[in-house]
């Protein structure tokens, strides 16, 4: 099997396209709109800065109807001027224990950009357009959704297979509690990848929790699944699974005193 790395940037906003869902309008939207939604992530990445968080990932892979798990990883996230930077991560082996000073020197299937690149990415859609939407709803709980699109040359979302760099086309549907307009899923579908790659379709849902951390309420992954799911016959699949808590927050204080 080819390592298969990936990582998610945010660049040049360009076109988006609106996504049309399927709208009920016998639910009761508690009158929750992009307008209202658009401060909201504003506010949300706002808290974000100078975070740290601990991530627990899981990789597994599929070949037909056999799951097995390939390792896992404990790595500590830090986030600093909209940018998120891995600081330690240690492969958990009992047979052979290895840190990473960067996550491009692991193999195998890795993403990471879910908790401000995705956000900046949807932050954007919103600020774009209004984009069409519609109501669901989770275990009978009223949703308010929304869905967008980026097209590879809007440069948002890439794979990277070997030393070569693929731009994504996907489609993102985003779900917010209806009466309080929390955030609670993003997820991306990639359209089919080139034959040469030997990936279908590439897969990323995250699911939001509201945490306070350092006494500041603060909008936070909670678990994260990407899944690559394999061209050809056989249902060949990986993924990770990954599981997020709030470590902190890290800064300095200054004090400046005059004495005549």
């Amino acid at each position: 099997m080819n390592p298969v790395t990936t990582w998610l940037t945010a660049c040049v906003l360009a076109t988006v396209m609106a996504i049309a869902l399927p709208a009920r309008d016998s639910m009761n939207l508690h009158r929750i709109n992009l307008a209202r939604l658009l401060p909201s992530l504003d506010e949300k990445i706002a808290t974000l800065n100078n975070l740290v968080l601990q991530e627990q990932i899981s990789r597994f892979s599929q070949i037909g109807n056999r799951i097995s798990q390939v390792d896992s990883f404990e790595a500590l996230v830090d986030i600093a001027d909209g940018t998120e930077r891995y600081t330690d991560v240690r492969r958990n082996d009992k047979n052979n224990d290895k840190n990473y000073s960067r996550v491009d020197q692991i193999d195998g299937v890795w993403s990471y950009g879910e908790t401000v690149t995705m956000l900046r990415t949807t932050r954007d859609a919103l600020n774009d357009r209004i984009l069409q939407s519609g109501a669901t709803e989770f275990s009978g709980d009223p949703e308010f959704e929304v869905g967008y699109r980026y097209a590879a040359g809007n440069h948002r979302w890439f794979l990277t297979v070997g030393p070569k760099i693929y731009w994504l086309d996907f489609e993102a549907s985003v779900r917010f509690a209806a009466q309080t307009g929390d955030l609670r899923r993003i997820a991306w579908t990639s359209s089919p990848l080139p034959p040469e790659t030997g990936v279908g379709r590439v897969t990323w849902t995250v699911d939001f929790q509201s945490v306070e951390i350092a006494g500041r309420l603060c909008t936070v992954p909670e678990t994260a699944v990407y899944r690559i799911a394999r061209n050809g016959s056989g249902h060949r699949a990986d993924w990770n699974v990954t599981k997020f808590s709030g470590r902190g927050r890290y800064g300095s204080e200054t004090s400046v005193r005059f004495e005549p």
